[in-house]
């Protein structure tokens, strides 16, 4: 009798923008593609989808603690392959993600690829962490059944992409008066003993802002802090060029310590999940404004 291995491959093109990882799982090509496309199955080891995948479909991925992908452009040819392109967040860079199963033995060869051309080393590298985690989960829950989700992921994360350069958007975001029009923020900006608001069914709650560091022109990091919380979390906001244009990206760190209860967590955590999208999506409006109204006033010279 063979025996199946679960240890992952990776692929060399990770370091180029692509993260490729493969496994060997201990079962059939058709209970995997289930696992891979039946809603119920997906919630017990990768999150929830809202509906079945259907071709050329459309659908989300719901963690339940504020993350979630938006998947467009589904392709489907069971039970080897499967395709779709997705935004996490519905706001990031676009990933175009491929499943590929092949029959082994008794199990199946198991490849997922992940690619985004203007994707960093550095980024591959951290979303092969994830990828490993996440096809190391696939495998528990098709060896046994038993569910492997994780409840609430530690670190927040969020990034849209910017239309221009970094030196084209960096006084356009960080000056003190701009904050003001995309970060919820007191009228001064970000200052330490300052203010950050997020909704609540009530209103707004009101979380104390200090430990500002500028690292350097188009990076700030801080923390938030709430007397219903028991430790603050860490924010950092980054600005990053590409190669043809820049991306701004948020990390809220220490979700786990917030609270003991695992709903706490996942409800503020939801809460600034909406204010972040929210935020990055107000400062991709401020640049394409500012760029519209000076490719008019150009025109008009």
């Amino acid at each position: 009798m063979s025996t199946i291995l679960s240890e992952p491959t990776l692929d060399k093109a990770s370091v180029e923008g692509t993260v490729k990882v493969t496994r060997v799982l201990p079962a059939s090509a058709t209970v995997v593609w289930q696992s891979l496309t039946h809603p119920e199955l997906v919630s017990k080891w990768f999150g929830a989808l809202t509906e079945p995948l259907r071709q050329d479909g459309r659908a989300y991925l719901d963690f339940d603690d504020g993350d979630f992908f938006a998947l467009q452009g589904i392709r489907l040819n069971p039970p080897r392959s499967l395709r779709y392109a997705w935004r996490f967040l519905d706001i990031g860079p676009l990933d175009m993600i491929t499943w590929e199963v092949i029959p082994k033995g008794s199990g199946c060869v198991v490849t997922v690829t992940d690619t985004e051309p203007e994707r960093s080393p550095e980024a591959a590298q951290q979303l092969r962490k994830g990828w490993l985690d996440f096809t190391n989960r696939l495998r528990k829950f098709v060896t046994n059944g038993t569910p492997s989700r994780y409840s609430v992921r530690s670190d927040f994360e969020a990034s849209i992409e910017l239309p221009n350069k970094i030196d084209g958007v960096l006084d356009l975001l960080f000056e003190p008066q701009i904050q003001t029009q995309w970060l919820p923020v007191d009228l001064e900006g970000l200052r330490n003993g300052g203010h950050f608001s997020v909704p609540d069914d009530d209103g707004s709650m009101r979380f104390q802002v200090n430990n500002i560091v500028w690292p350097d022109s188009a990076s700030v990091e801080f923390d938030l802090m709430h007397n219903a919380w028991l430790h603050p979390t860490s924010c950092h906001i980054d600005l990053t060029a590409r190669r043809t244009d820049s991306i701004l990206s948020v990390r809220q760190g220490s979700w786990k310590a917030i609270a003991g209860d695992d709903e706490m967590q996942k409800r503020e955590r939801r809460r600034f999940s909406a204010t972040w999208i929210k935020a990055l999506q107000q400062a991709r409006f401020l640049i394409d404004w500012r760029q519209r109204s000076a490719a008019t006033a150009d025109a008009r010279r």
